[in-house]
């Protein structure tokens, strides 16, 4: 096996666009990038004065098993990866994969972003082993079009272009350059981890289903925020404090969910049932040009109307809305840069007529 240097000890599985020049003998290489169109490895450096990025065109003899040249969900055998350094790792200004963790625990991979590269047109493969240690999770959301994972993998699974936990429970890294507009996380779904859904350009609208019970740090947040919708099932999920990233990002979002009531009549009186988990409610009086004015909110389960003109017909609806407390949220560090809470707007109940006694 070729050494690179006691630093070249990241796996990244990406393709480079920059321009490549000669690497010299004393290169003090950083990590490692993969070519998929020549399915090689290579070392490389980041030139930190000239901007750089060294390529030594050698191929590094990594082990792989099975492996094809189409990619996609599962579309390869699957394959291991062999590397003499596997107990170092750096971290480096361009995108960077590594591995740590023990033979006891298998290996976790971790991304870190940057802004020198650009790889919205790469599928990165992942692989099953590092050292003959399998692979047993991998650390949020990344700058590529699609994944490639083995379908017999032991710990993870992809589905739709989404790497979740192999029992499905755990949604762990949503690729950022996939170009829907939606989607619909499965049902099954427990939890969404830190950074699974982040700096999606092109998401705009998410789903969430029952199923899911928690949402954890910047699992939906962007700097550059581009999401604008999540539609919730209910209003049971623990939301963290930084889901959706600070403040200044959520002026466009809105949380919404299929949450309504169901309206009925007794005299001048509307009512309603109770949904367990709304703060409280929204009453709105419908317009003759069909747009609905806001009367009042109540925590009440009836709205009694007394000024009503007798004969009239007057049509109302009713909206329930949740307040959820930000998860983890402390006072004293995040006052006015994350929010304390959530909100979530049901749907707007059926019309109902009322006539004037």
């Amino acid at each position: 096996m070729k050494k690179v240097g006691k630093a070249a000890v990241i796996p990244i599985l990406l393709v480079l666009s920059l321009s490549t020049v000669p690497v010299s003998a004393d290169t003090y290489y950083d990590f490692v990038i993969y070519d998929p169109e020549k399915n090689e490895y290579y070392s490389a450096s980041h030139n930190s004065e000239t901007g750089e990025m060294l390529i030594d065109h050698t191929p590094i003899y990594f082990y792989s098993q099975g492996s094809e040249s189409e990619v996609g969900d599962g579309k390869y055998k699957g394959y291991n990866l062999y590397y003499e350094y596997p107990d170092q790792f750096s971290v480096h200004n361009d995108r960077s994969w590594w591995w740590e963790g023990s033979k006891k625990s298998g290996y976790t991979i971790y991304w870190v972003g940057g802004s020198n590269t650009n790889y919205d047109y790469a599928t990165i493969k992942i692989p099953d082993s590092i050292n003959g240690v399998d692979v047993v999770d991998i650390k949020g959301s990344c700058d590529f079009k699609a994944f490639d994972l083995n379908s017999n993998n032991k710990h993870l699974k992809c589905a739709d272009n989404v790497v979740f936990s192999k029992d499905g429970k755990r949604l762990i890294a949503y690729a950022q350059y996939d170009k829907r507009c939606e989607y619909a996380v499965p049902e099954g779904t427990e939890i969404i981890e830190r950074k699974a859904i982040w700096n999606c350009p092109y998401l705009r609208t998410i789903t969430i289903p029952d199923s899911v019970t928690e949402i954890r740090e910047n699992a939906l947040a962007s700097s550059n925020y581009n999401l604008s919708l999540v539609n919730f099932y209910d209003f049971y999920v623990t939301i963290d404090r930084g889901a959706f990233g600070p403040l200044k990002n959520q002026s466009e979002l809105m949380l919404k969910s299929g949450v309504t009531v169901i309206l009925k009549l007794k005299g001048n009186t509307i009512l309603w049932n109770k949904v367990s988990a709304a703060s409280y409610y929204e009453i709105y009086q419908k317009l003759n040009n069909g747009e609905y004015k806001l009367l009042k909110t109540t925590k009440d389960t009836a709205c009694k109307f007394t000024t009503l003109k007798s004969g009239k017909n007057y049509t109302f609806a009713v909206k329930p809305i949740a307040i959820i407390p930000a998860a983890n949220y402390n006072k004293e560090d995040d006052e006015g840069i994350y929010p304390e809470s959530f909100t979530i707007e049901g749907t707007m109940s059926e019309d109902i007529v009322l006539t004037g006694k």
